[in-house]
């Protein structure tokens, strides 16, 4: 009996451990494909490519493992006057290649959420007048960090997507804390609301 338990034991310990990944760590900066060495990844990552790009004409591409929570993602954000979008992809068997992911496309249409924007470095805090126009699926406010002293912080608008990462890992923004608030409603379209609403309270109560 005392050795069908160990056997149960040991078992039991395998299959909480898991098998521990290889992955191919690399990134490119001009191009939409990297080589690198391989490296394993703590127990439960998969290999996963991260395709970031911005509208101001710049793109990159990095492999590495990765949490799965961080695959198949697509999102964005908006900070200042430039657009960042993002794309994911996995898999799950030694050193595989995962397909390069599509980046989801950069909107100009405003949604009507507005949030304050700005950057600094070497600072614990990001204060600016400046508020930018969200457009697209970007409804949320974000606020990035970074801790140390060569750490930097960034406010501006988010996809939900990006929201619900909490932290980057693996990827340019690498160690990127991730805390974001529902965006507010410019002034203009909550007048406009407010105003509707008083009108057809009146004609009701008429």
């Amino acid at each position: 009996m005392k050795i069908l338990l160990s056997i149960w034991a040991i078992l039991a310990i395998c299959i909480t451990t898991g098998h521990a990944l290889s992955c191919t760590q690399c990134s490119s900066d001009s191009s939409t494909t990297c080589q690198g060495n391989s490296e394993t990844c703590p127990a439960g990552f998969v290999c996963r490519s991260f395709y970031f790009e911005n509208s101001a004409g710049s793109s990159s591409l990095q492999r590495s493992c990765s949490h799965p929570r961080e695959c198949n993602i697509k999102g964005g954000f908006t900070i200042k006057q430039v657009t960042f979008m993002m794309a994911s992809s996995c898999c799950d068997t030694d050193n595989c290649d995962p397909p390069l992911p599509p980046s989801p496309p950069i909107s100009s249409v405003p949604n009507g959420v507005t949030c304050p924007s700005c950057t600094t470095t070497g600072s614990t805090s990001c204060q600016s007048s400046e508020v930018i126009k969200c457009t697209g699926d970007q409804n949320r406010c974000v606020l990035l960090t970074q801790e140390g002293n060569t750490g930097s912080i960034y406010r501006g608008c988010a996809t939900k997507e990006v929201c619900d990462l909490q932290v980057f890992s693996g990827n340019v923004l690498s160690g990127q804390k991730i805390s974001c608030t529902n965006g507010d409603i410019s002034i203009h379209r909550a007048v406009l609301t407010t105003t509707i609403a008083c009108i057809l309270l009146v004609k009701w109560l008429l």
